[in-house]
């Protein structure tokens, strides 16, 4: 009956894109959190890729392509956004066909190799990271009006609180309560979050701390908008932060904190009393958050002396993982030696001799991940695209239009989530758990530009903005001569 229920939806929201694709496409990333529900088909009539998201993505995309010729042209972008994402999506082309012509290198020995074929390769690879960012980069494209940021914004929001729920739902409150040891909390509690949900709870937490932070930057413009948004507000903030909780996940603590300070150094001072309070409060009085956080930092060694064990801290990462990865770097630091290349050199027998036989696909560091597959080459556009970008469009922001300050903002949540918990387990390749963050970021560009095509004077004729803290609807706004990217809808 789910799966009826999914087709149904799709379909709907597939014949709605002709009448207005960005709503459709607003749907699509919401649905994008069931993308490996096991509920969710793989693929229709055994074609791989041919599931119902892809095909909604391709009904939305042929919308888009057809109706963007109605909407205005000669937008000025700014060139960081341009050179950035053009060296971003090169990156993962070079990147990709390199990984593809040389395949054969692959260990068959690995889990992730054994099943894997050129065509799977190609698809994975190559295929899927376009389809993320088309997504994005139609995101971006529909920043044409108020109505679409605020649009985009509530479907970022939505996607994450889908999320939550499910892991409300499926990560029993004993996680939190009853903590055990690690090995424990991975079978009894993580294993059945992934089994259920198709995502591990790592890269679930990458999207919550992004929407959570989302959330937080557009809290102040959504309190003004109405009853219905702050019921939403009330609803998903805590719904989100008590996810976050359940989900055991280290890097995301610890992303929560220091985006909260961040936000507290250039948005709201309290925070910056406010969040190491709360911290330490959780801290104090949930177990399970304790025992994670503490976890490597009060252990005896054989003599009987108390001290830090940073292996154990990094979950295997100082001694198995990290040490051989940099050395492996070393050997080619400039331009790196394609997609997986943990599973292709030799780099992967010295981790399995000192991981008792195992070698994940990555090196668990998105920084490190990047420098041994396309090395400083790859690393600088990904930092200009994460990290110069964000800043440069906060920097530039919209002060007096209140929207698009908010949307501002939302790019440094979606840059601090994907740097600070980029230490850990996550990638700066696109993928399923990258999407959202991706999101984040098409949204922060599109307001920027958007921002960009109303001059002030425009923007406060009458005594109202025209991207303002307004109600949605026809009768919230009038149109003003000369700002009609923001005052009509596409």
């Amino acid at each position: 009956m789910r799966q009826y229920a999914m087709y149904a939806l799709v379909i709907a929201a597939a014949l709605y894109a002709w009448r207005d694709w960005y709503v459709s496409l607003c749907v699509l990333i919401v649905l994008t959190a069931f993308a490996k529900h096991p509920d969710m088909p793989p693929a229709l009539l055994h074609i791989q890729g041919a599931n119902v998201l892809n095909l909604l993505l391709l009904a939305v995309a042929a919308a888009w392509a057809m109706q963007r010729e109605s909407l205005p042209k000669g937008r000025p972008i700014p060139k960081l956004l341009v050179y950035s994402a053009a060296a971003y999506v090169l990156l993962i082309l070079v990147a990709g066909v390199r990984g593809f012509l040389d395949f054969d290198s692959l260990r068959p020995s690995s889990a992730e190799v054994a099943s894997m074929t050129r065509q799977s390769f190609f698809y994975d690879f190559l295929c899927n990271p376009l389809k993320h960012l088309l997504l994005a980069f139609m995101l971006f494209d529909g920043m044409r009006n108020r109505r679409n940021v605020i649009l985009g914004i509530a479907a970022i929001v939505a996607q994450v609180t889908v999320f939550s729920l499910m892991a409300v739902r499926y990560i029993p409150l004993g996680s939190l309560l009853e903590p055990g040891t690690n090995s424990q909390f991975e079978s009894a509690f993580r294993g059945r979050f992934e089994n259920r949900m198709g995502f591990h709870p790592n890269d679930v937490a990458l999207a919550m701390v992004a929407g959570f932070w989302t959330l937080a930057a557009a809290t102040p413009m959504l309190w003004r908008m109405g009853w219905r948004y702050r019921l939403a507000v009330l609803f998903c903030g805590p719904v989100i932060a008590f996810a976050i909780a359940l989900t055991n996940s280290r890097a995301a603590y610890m992303a929560m904190v220091v985006i909260g300070l961040i936000f507290g150094l250039v948005r709201w001072r309290w925070l910056l009393i406010g969040i190491p309070l709360v911290a330490l409060i959780v801290f104090f009085t949930v177990p399970g958050v304790q025992a994670r956080v503490g976890l490597g930092f009060s252990v005896q060694d054989p003599t009987g002396m108390e001290g830090s064990d940073l292996d154990e801290i990094t979950a295997g990462r100082w001694v198995a993982l990290w040490p051989p990865t940099i050395q492996e770097i070393a050997g080619s630091p400039v331009f790196g030696q394609g997609r997986m290349t943990i599973l292709r050199t030799s780099l992967y027998e010295r981790i399995c001799m000192l991981n008792n036989g195992e070698c994940p696909s990555h090196p668990h560091n998105a920084y490190l991940e990047m420098l041994l597959d396309s090395g400083i080459v790859g690393l600088v556009p990904v930092l200009s695209l994460l990290l110069a970008v964000p800043v440069y469009i906060y920097r530039r922001r919209r002060r007096d239009i209140p929207l698009l300050d908010t949307a501002a903002s939302v790019g440094l949540a979606g840059a601090g989530a994907i740097l600070l918990m980029g230490l850990t387990g996550q990638t700066f390749w696109p993928r399923e758990a990258v999407d959202l963050v991706l999101c984040v970021y098409a949204l922060a560009m599109g307001a920027h530009v958007l921002g960009l095509q109303v001059p002030a004077a425009q923007a406060w004729r009458a005594g109202k903005p025209v991207v303002s803290y307004a109600k949605v609807g026809p009768s919230a706004e009038r149109p003003v001569k000369g700002a009609s990217a923001v005052g009509q809808g596409t």
